[in-house]
Parts: C-alpha cells; structure tokens; sequence
C-alpha cells in the first residue's frame, strides 16, 4: 500500500503555519494566562490556531487534541461558525490518522450546523473533507460524489484552486478504486492547472500521485521519475513530510522493480524523515524497510 499526502480541505486560508518555536511558546503562554483568568473566548482561538499549525505540521496527536478542546468552548460559548470550522479541520485529521468513521461523525455534525447558518463556503469545505472520508472507508462513489460537488461549485465560481483540489482528491479517489485510467486524467488537468497557478505544494503532491498511478499500471520506471520530482520540489521549497513520502513511495517502486539495495536506502531516507518529524508513518516505514531486508537475504 502506498504512502498518501492527502489533499484536505481548510476552512482558514489565513492560518501562518511557518511559526517558530519561540512564537509557538508565546502561544502556549497566551493560552496559560487565558486559563487562568477564566477567558474561555481567547482559550478557544488559540486552540483553534495551535490546531491548524499542527495540522499543517502533520502533527496530528497534537492538532486532534488541540481541536477538541476548541470545539468544546466554541459549542459553549455558542460560537456555532468557530465550532463548524473546528469540526471540519478534525474531521480531515481523523480522516489522514485512519479513523473515518469519527471523521464522518464529525463532518455530518459540522455541516448540519453550516446548513442551519446557511454558510455555503463552509459546506464546500465539508464536502471536500466528507469525500476523503468516504474514500477511506472505501465508499467511492460517494468519495466522488463530494469531490464532483466542490469541483463544480469550483467551476461555476471561477475560482481555480478549489478546483484543484478537488482534482487532486478526484485522482486519488480514482485510484484508491483501482481505475488507475480515470485517475491519471484527474491528475494530469491538476498538473496543468497546479503549473498555471506557480502553485508548489499541490505540484509536489500531484508528481507524487502520478508515481502512484504510474505504479498501480506498471509503468514503474516513469513512477519512479515522478516520485524524484516530488522528492526534489519537496526538498526546494523545504517540506520534509511530502519529501518523505514521496521517498517512500520512490522506495516502494524500486521493491517492485526487485532493485532492493537502492529500496533499502531510499525507505531507510524516508524512515529518518518520518523519525525527526515524529509522524505516525514511521511505523508503516519500519514494516517496509523489515519487507525489504528480509527479501535481500532471501
């Protein structure tokens, strides 16, 4: 099974994510003196922040629990949109850590209270996120469904990164139902439209979902090609979780091609990544790489 970077849906498109440590302390301090004056308000906004920031770090322990407590202030303050867009950023977090079927629980929540606000913006990012959750349980045309939904909403409102988004997440649903053919058109049109766009991190993703569909049809020399270009980008605009995964899947390949020296360093590369990140992928990782040692010594 391959290694995914999903496409999830924000519901915040300001959030800075590139914080460093010293302003992510002075969030934690801001947030202590919060708690101590009993200002539930302020305790719930930075939550919501700490959430997205760890999110967008694929710190997901730290963003689920982050995100739990915001949603349970917003839903006492009654802060409904807050608590909707708390909802919607867990449920992608729960949808990435294998867990979709809370992931549906959360996101059903979230958009029944959008529907009441009649928040059609926020309903679109529940589609998206509601689609990587069908996905993962394997519920396709639904997945499709949500996605077909953002992407023409996308369409009609001209506005060129929601549809590649929803692209991206077209390709992978595709391709998670093994119809390698339907994805592959899906990822090309985001290729296009991500080079259109001068757009890097949809890119990095999109070279490594080709890798993937050029893997599931056998074509694993071009995989591995596309797999480097993710690998390359990743490491230009300085993303460590995508550079790892996209050497992971560049590993995954190589096995397939039984070239096994080269997989074990290229997943022993994506393992030292996944260590340092403190990501949930290490586990699969370790598997891998114990895979390929025991087939070099058969």
């Amino acid at each position: 099974m391959a290694f995914q970077c999903l496409q999830t849906t924000s519901t915040n498109k300001t959030t800075q994510t590139n914080m460093t440590n010293t302003q992510l302390q002075a969030l934690y301090q801001t947030l202590e003196q919060a708690s101590q004056s009993d200002d539930k308000h302020i305790q719930a906004q930075i939550h919501a922040k700490l959430g997205k920031i760890f999110l967008r770090r694929n710190t997901y322990q730290e963003a689920s629990h982050h995100y739990h407590q915001a949603i349970a202030l917003f839903a006492e303050l009654g802060l409904k949109e807050q608590q909707v867009r708390s909802l919607t950023n867990l449920g992608a977090i729960k949808s990435i850590s294998q867990r979709p079927q809370e992931a549906l629980t959360d996101l059903e929540t979230a958009l029944k209270i959008a529907q009441e606000l009649e928040d059609e913006d926020l309903q679109l990012a529940i589609y998206g996120n509601l689609g990587l959750a069908h996905a993962a349980l394997e519920n396709y045309v639904k997945a499709v469904r949500f996605h077909k939904k953002v992407m023409d909403a996308g369409i009609e409102l001209e506005d060129k990164q929601m549809q590649l988004q929803a692209q991206i997440n077209l390709a992978d649903a595709y391709l998670q139902d093994k119809r390698p053919q339907q994805a592959l058109g899906f990822a090309l049109v985001a290729h296009d439209l991500a080079k259109e766009l001068k757009t890097q991190i949809p890119l990095v993703m999109i070279f490594d979902l080709l890798g993937m569909i050029y893997s599931r049809q056998k074509d694993l020399r071009t995989a591995i090609n596309y797999h480097q270009q993710a690998i390359d980008l990743a490491i230009e605009i300085g993303d460590p979780h995508r550079q790892a995964i996209a050497l992971a899947n560049k590993a995954l390949a190589l096995e397939a091609l039984t070239e096994l020296e080269d997989a074990r360093q290229t997943m022993d590369e994506a393992q030292a990544l996944f260590q340092m990140l403190n990501s949930e992928y290490a586990a699969k990782t370790q598997k891998d790489l114990a895979r390929i040692q025991r087939a070099m010594s058969e």
